[in-house]
């Protein structure tokens, strides 16, 4: 027999780690699904939606159970894709090709970089 959201969320509280598990096992797909659709990129989303079950759990003896589990789970989720996404757009990624030179590696280091003198000096770099 199934055990309710509810009935889980109880046995977390008391520190039944197994619990939790069905919880997570349970949603992780869902949650998975709304951090690809916020930040459409997978890896991305697979970080957000293992921050969401940690906040969740470090949370839960906050749940009042006023709204589903779900409900609950799912705005923690969304509040952590929110926040992914501000941290994205303050410290965005350079990758090396942009710093560097082209992506199809026909420009060296080397080249990008200057003459021998001038990588040995910090202020020309």
């Amino acid at each position: 027999m199934e055990r309710s959201d509810a009935d889980l969320v109880r046995e977390a509280r008391r520190g039944d780690k197994d619990a939790f598990k069905e919880l997570v096992e349970r949603y992780q797909r869902k949650v998975m699904g709304i951090a690809v659709g916020m930040v459409h990129n997978p890896e991305d989303a697979m970080e957000i939606t293992q921050e969401t079950f940690v906040k969740a759990y470090e949370s839960l003896e906050g749940f009042k159970g006023e709204s589903s589990f779900y409900t609950w789970l799912y705005r923690i989720a969304v509040n952590r894709a929110i926040d992914f996404r501000r941290r994205a757009r303050r410290y965005p990624t350079i990758g090396l090709e942009d710093r560097f030179g082209s992506a199809d590696g026909k420009e060296s280091y080397e080249e990008v970089l200057g003459e021998e003198e001038g990588r040995n000096d910090p202020f020309q770099q």
